[in-house]
């Protein structure tokens, strides 16, 4: 396959939402473009501020639910009711605090893991394309994880403070209501858009590297699943 990311950078200049929008649903092209340009920059703020955005939409509830918590659960022994005032008062803010945060920081951390596994991949294939590349292509890729992240924090925004825990846009929105433990964490791993990112990963990286779209997506959905596996061993072993 040809090395896109060595070709001339003399294609027509797109705009950043040309590009997001091709890449759902035009991605050969999109991210012959992406590739061509290495530009990531204006894409990387657009995406992250659509995450805080919806984030910041659904704190109010996040905090909430942390108070519905703290009111409905057993709490560890010693917990004075001025420590538990306080902890009411603190605990919700934080948490709505943490999900801005993790909103804004979150998708830089997958940006930069998804771009070095597909730095290790290129290694076995030369090592010609430079980590730009591939973080640009990292970035347009995490497109469909911002549509589902948005989707579940409009649910989250509408939904009662108890049931905030469990809500989903993964194939846990399937299980029984009462289903919380480690069938409901891997379930939950189970999310098409987080799939459908992870495809246009390796799509995107298999035309940078020159690779086969199979065998890169093999590799990336390799990990992938090793990860989902370890998750769901750890909350197996929370649950016993």
């Amino acid at each position: 396959m040809t090395d896109l990311s060595k070709q001339p950078r003399d294609h027509k200049r797109f705009s950043v939402w040309h590009n997001l929008w091709g890449v759902l649903f035009k991605p050969r092209t999109a991210f012959d473009r992406i590739i061509a340009s290495g530009d990531f920059i204006k894409a990387a703020i657009i995406l992250a501020g659509i995450n805080v955005f919806f984030a910041a939409l659904a704190a109010p509830k996040v905090a909430a639910f942390s108070k519905w918590s703290l009111e409905n659960r057993p709490l560890p022994p010693g917990v004075s009711p001025e420590q538990l005032a306080a902890m009411k008062t603190m605990i919700p803010k934080i948490s709505a605090a943490t999900s801005i945060g993790a909103a804004l920081l979150g998708p830089l951390a997958i940006w930069l893991l998804m771009a070095t596994i597909l730095r290790v991949y290129n290694n076995f294939h030369g090592g010609r394309v430079s980590f730009q590349i591939l973080f640009a292509v990292a970035v347009f890729a995490f497109a469909p994880h911002i549509i589902g992240f948005s989707l579940k924090s409009l649910l989250v925004a509408f939904a009662q403070p108890e049931n905030v825990q469990r809500v989903t846009v993964s194939l846990a929105a399937l299980l029984p209501v009462s289903e919380i433990g480690p069938k409901f964490v891997f379930f939950s791993k189970l999310n098409p858009f987080t799939i459908w990112s992870l495809a246009l990963t390796a799509y995107g990286g298999s035309r940078a590297i020159g690779s086969t779209f199979g065998k890169t997506a093999v590799f990336i959905f390799a990990l992938w699943a090793v990860f989902v596996l370890l998750e769901t061993l750890s909350a197996t072993r929370v649950s016993v």
